[in-house]
């Protein structure tokens, strides 16, 4: 089963793909962040703190669809993606193909054997980016939650750390 949960920043998103995932005996959390600086180390260090000893974390910055070749299909183990939107800036940032990497994932997701909980923020209720490049990043990031969702068994919309059920 795949799950994506979305939702604004800091609404909980992190912390509930946290609780849905303590029953399973193995846990993989495939990070997304990368160190840019100073205030990243610190977010990561924060989101690390919420993760006990039962989490196999793995760094995964750009090759998200390998991610998954790697898990075993154990119907005890879950792989929690955070997060798709760090993830599509680093592909941008990093100049990547966006559109084969995204493409890529998406078969990857439809392919995999073992339950999944997804993370990513919904940019869509904000303001017009003022940038032609931040544009393009919310419109990038949309259309693949869009994808996703269409793929998810179930999506969750977090407000205020409360989960709305929207599929």
């Amino acid at each position: 089963m795949i799950t994506l949960v979305t939702g604004g920043v800091k609404s909980g998103k992190s912390s509930h793909v946290l609780r849905l995932s303590g029953a399973y005996r193995k846990k993989i959390f495939v990070a997304t962040s990368e160190y840019y600086d100073k205030e990243t180390e610190k977010r990561i260090e924060l989101h690390r703190a919420e993760r006990d000893a039962s989490y196999e974390t793995r760094e995964v910055p750009l090759e998200l669809s390998r991610a998954f070749s790697e898990i075993s299909n154990n119907r005890d183990t879950c792989v929690i993606i955070d997060c798709l939107t760090t993830w599509v800036g680093n592909l941008i940032h990093h100049e990547k193909d966006l559109q084969n990497y995204t493409e890529a994932f998406t078969r990857a997701l439809q392919m995999i054997q073992v339950d999944a909980f997804i993370v990513t923020n919904e940019v869509g209720l904000g303001v017009i980016g003022p940038t032609v490049e931040t544009r393009y990043y919310i419109n990038e990031l949309g259309k693949l939650n869009q994808k996703v969702a269409g793929i998810a068994h179930s999506v969750l919309f977090m407000v205020s750390g409360l989960p709305m059920v929207l599929k």
